[in-house]
């Protein structure tokens, strides 16, 4: 058998971790469309259902050098990069007290992640991008916006 391919997504994955995101996400939906937007807490509500899965297995597989570029419904990739709920939940509401302060509108946000992957700032775009490190390849989707 042929060496690894470093450039390549590793095919090891921590599915009780990805069950996790997923889940941990659309509960943050439902909180927030069956409670939080009636009480207009929230004001912008986008869910994140059905492109949930995808996002969060993109998300654990990017590494400290890696960037991407999400969109309005990105909630469960920077919850893959490490978006603590507090902030991820917060920012719809406007609270400060997070990296953002309160200035995002809930899932449209950036997150400057020491460490790991970076969300850069989100453009409004259709889809997500990324950007592969120096050393892997470069893969983005049709979003050139961003």
């Amino acid at each position: 058998m042929a060496d690894r391919d470093p450039g390549r997504v590793s095919a090891d994955v921590n599915w009780r971790e990805v069950a996790r995101l997923v889940l941990t996400s659309r509960e943050m939906d439902r909180l927030e469309e069956q409670e939080l937007v009636p009480a207009k807490k929230v004001l912008y509500q986008f869910s994140a259902r059905g492109h949930d899965l995808a996002q969060v297995l993109l998300g654990l597989q990017l590494k400290d050098g890696d960037a991407a570029c999400g969109y309005y419904r990105s909630r469960p990739l920077l919850l893959a990069l490490g978006v603590p709920l507090a902030d991820a939940l917060g920012s719809g509401m406007g609270l400060a007290g997070g990296y953002s302060d309160g200035r995002d509108i809930g899932v449209v946000f950036n997150y400057p992640n020491p460490g790991g992957a970076h969300a850069l700032p989100m453009c409004g775009g259709v889809g997500p991008s990324i950007r592969r490190r120096p050393d892997g390849p470069r893969r983005s989707t049709t979003n050139r916006k961003c």
